[in-house]
């Protein structure tokens, strides 16, 4: 049973986000069900990093 099954998550992210705080989360929400989407407050593609970098 999918228990977030026809709820939509929005994930915020800035430049400079760290990478596994946002697949982690992201892989979870949808492993129960979830449609999970990315939204940024920039107007062009976002970069992250991995281990602070």
């Amino acid at each position: 049973m999918s228990l977030l099954k026809d709820v939509r998550v929005a994930i915020l992210a800035t430049n400079g986000f760290e990478e596994s705080e946002l697949v982690e989360p992201k892989r979870a929400l949808e492993k129960e069900g979830a449609e999970v989407f990315i939204i940024s407050p920039e107007n062009d593609h976002i970069k992250g990093g991995k281990n602070g970098n």
